[in-house]
């Protein structure tokens, strides 16, 4: 445990707990609008999960890569943990395994834990030449993944039928192993758009050279964030595309998260949040699993047939209180029963790694 760095655990456990609280709302139709995704163009404090996650990930990654590459065939270990992350994805998306439910022509093939291993194999290059290199690589991929967008994104460039990044999946993995869940065949963790968001882990690896001086990572995170502000009217901040703008922004205030962890020292914030970031990935896992169980499971409500998570939800959160604060109660209940997991898990130095 010493040779933790416990700011970048706690940011990631407090990343892991905005994740589960705005994955396990009671009913998606009663959402505090700061605690649901922007519906296209824009963001909440939902949107900035990911790429958080993404960015400690880069955090993370500068102090462990220079201990890992003096390793033997450290390479094939880094392939390794990113094929095994990539599959674990995929198992995700059939879990719960229920063999007559399997249709393999339509699996979806992406997803977040497959973006994490992309960009965790396709960064690790970069962060092993000199920083002039890097930054050039960010800055040309920010405004490449722009160009491109426009290019060949056609008369709405940045709408959700036309643009490129959804001609690409189509292209390469077809309609039916995209996500579904906006109505048309479009992934939000698709190929093309996996580009910029390695910049968003290469981001995080920069912030670790500044991580002891909080004031400059502060004014990074600032001068970051206003830049993506500033590109917003020509280049939207979007999630689902993952825009440069939105790159910036979301890097931004990650520097700003981290500063602020590195320049308070409050052992409050570091009790509640450092467990959660000791197993991120199990604990994302696991609380993924537990949602398809539930959702797998069939029960009867006033003669209904019903799925486990809505009877858990109308039966024992919703008549307490008004149906969004029911909402929420029933996620910060998820919240707290798996921080006492990864407390448990902490204090008997259970460290799961995915």
């Amino acid at each position: 445990m010493t040779n933790r760095i416990t700011s970048i655990d706690c940011f990631r456990g407090a990343t892991v707990a905005l994740m589960i609280l705005v994955n396990t709302p009671g009913s998606w139709e009663a959402v505090y609008a700061p605690l649901a995704h922007a519906t296209w163009h824009g963001f909440t404090p939902t949107d900035l999960v990911f790429p958080f996650f993404l960015f400690v990930m880069g955090t993370t990654m500068a102090q462990v890569l220079p201990r890992k590459i003096t390793q033997p065939k450290w390479q094939w270990q880094i392939f390794k943990r990113s094929m095994a992350l990539f599959l674990v994805g995929i198992g995700l998306n059939i879990f719960p395994f229920v063999v007559q439910d399997w249709n393999w022509s339509s699996i979806r093939i992406m997803g977040v834990l497959q973006r994490i291993a992309l960009c965790y194999l396709l960064c690790t290059p970069f962060c092993l030449v000199r920083r002039t290199w890097r930054l050039g690589f960010c800055t040309a991929t920010l405004l490449l993944y722009w160009t491109c967008l426009i290019v060949f994104g056609g008369e709405q460039p940045y709408d959700q039928a036309h643009n490129a990044v959804r001609q690409l999946d189509l292209l390469v993995l077809g309609s039916d192993h995209l996500w579904m869940g906006r109505g048309i065949p479009f992934d939000p963790e698709g190929l093309l758009s996996t580009w910029p968001a390695m910049v968003t882990v290469l981001l995080g690896y920069e912030s670790d050279s500044l991580r002891k001086t909080p004031q400059k990572l502060a004014l990074a995170g600032c001068f970051l964030a206003i830049l993506g502000l500033l590109w917003h009217p020509w280049f939207p901040i979007n999630k689902q595309l993952w825009t440069s703008s939105y790159v910036l922004l979301s890097a931004g205030l990650g520097c700003l998260v981290l500063a602020f962890l590195e320049w308070t020292e409050s052992r409050g914030l570091r009790a509640v949040f450092t467990p959660f970031g000791q197993n991120p990935l199990f604990l994302y896992v696991v609380s993924i699993m537990w949602i398809k169980i539930l959702l797998k499971t069939s029960y009867v409500l006033e003669g209904q047939p019903i799925n486990g998570y809505a009877y858990l939800f109308e039966t024992v959160f919703e008549p307490l209180c008004a149906p969004q604060l029911a909402s929420l109660v029933f996620a910060l209940t998820h919240v707290a029963v798996f921080w006492l997991m990864a407390r448990y898990m902490s204090r008997n130095a259970l460290f799961v790694r995915l």
